[in-house]
C-alpha cells in the first residue's frame, strides 16, 4: 500500500487495523510507479524474541525498540523493516521513522488538536488532559470549525508562510484528516475558572513549543533543522495563551482575539 502524507509518499505492508486507519491517505496518482520516500516492511512476530539474530534487517543504522517490537532503519530513514505484533507499537514505530525522515526538511509533530476555521488553520496545544480536543470540538460546535486532527499535527515553515497538515497519527482522539490549511495561530491551554487569553512573545512561545514537538535528538543535522523552523515560526505565527472554561464564551473570545490582532 501507498500513501501520502503531507507531501511525502510512504510504502507499507501495514497490519489490517492500522491499513483501515490510514486509508484517508492512501494514493493511486499517475506517480505511484516511482519509488516511494520511505518504504517500510512490516514482519509480523507473536512473541517478543529479543536476540537480534532473529528478526529480518537487512537495514541496520538504526535499531530502535518499542515494548517487544523492533525497528532497522538506513541511514537516511528512508528503509526500515518493522517487526512485532503489537498495532500500537507498530505505530509508533511508523511515527519514529516519520518524524525522522520528515524533520531534515523542517517538518515537525506538534502535540496539539488542529482546526480549519475557514481556511485558518488554529493548533490547540499542550501536555496530555489539558482539554485540546475538547476546544476544537467546541470550535466545531459553536464556529462550524472542521477537525483535522485531534492530537498530532505536522506544521511546516514552507515559501508562502507556515502550513499545516493531518497525519495519521491521533492518539486517543478520534479526529484524522488529510485535509491541510495555511496556520494561523498555535494557542497553549491552561484550564481555569474564567476566561482570558494573552498573546506571548517569542521567547515564552518557544518555551511552549518545545516540550509539545517531537525533535528527532538522535539525528543532529535534523533536530537543527527543526529549531530552525521553530525560530521561523514563532516569529510569523502568533502564540497565545488561553486560559478557559470549556464554553462558548472561551470560543469567541478567542475568535475575536485571533482576527483583530
Amino acid at each position: 500500500m501507498r500513501f501520502l502524507i503531507c507531501d511525502i509518499t510512504i510504502s507499507c505492508n501495514l497490519p489490517s487495523d492500522l491499513a483501515s486507519e490510514w486509508e484517508i491517505f492512501s494514493t493511486h496518482s499517475c506517480d505511484d510507479d516511482q519509488p516511494s520516500d520511505i518504504s517500510v516492511r512490516w514482519h509480523y512476530q507473536p512473541d517478543p524474541y529479543y536476540d537480534l539474530e532473529f528478526y529480518p534487517h537487512s537495514c541496520s543504522d538504526h535499531i530502535i525498540g518499542q515494548n517487544g517490537c523492533m525497528m532497522f532503519a538506513d541511514a537516511e530513514w528512508t528503509h526500515a523493516d518493522i517487526v512485532g505484533s503489537d498495532i500500537s507499537n507498530v505505530n509508533a514505530l511508523l511515527l519514529t521513522l516519520f518524524v525522522s525522515y520528515a524533520s531534515a526538511s523542517g517538518l515537525m509533530m506538534l502535540h496539539s488538536s488542529f482546526i480549519d476555521y475557514r481556511g485558518h488553520g488554529i493548533a490547540f496545544s499542550g501536555p496530555s488532559g489539558i482539554g485540546k480536543t475538547t476546544q476544537a470540538e467546541l470550535w466545531n460546535k459553536y464556529l462550524g470549525a472542521e477537525i483535522i486532527n485531534g492530537d498530532k499535527a505536522l506544521i511546516r515553515p514552507e515559501d508562502g508562510g507556515i502550513m499545516g497538515y493531518g497525519s495519521p497519527w491521533h492518539g486517543s482522539s478520534p479526529y484524522i484528516s488529510s485535509s491541510s490549511v495555511p496556520l494561523r495561530a498555535i494557542i497553549f491551554l491552561r484550564q481555569s475558572g474564567t476566561n482570558a487569553i494573552r498573546r506571548v512573545d517569542s521567547g515564552t512561545a518557544v518555551t511552549e513549543l518545545l516540550p509539545q514537538i517531537l525533535i528527532p535528538l538522535w539525528d543532529e543535522a535534523a533536530a537543527q533543522t527543526v529549531m530552525d523552523a521553530i525560530d521561523r515560526i514563532v516569529s510569523e505565527v502568533p502564540v497565545y495563551i488561553l486560559e478557559c472554561r470549556p464554553d462558548e464564551e472561551a470560543v469567541l473570545m478567542t475568535r475575536d482575539t485571533l482576527f483583530t490582532d
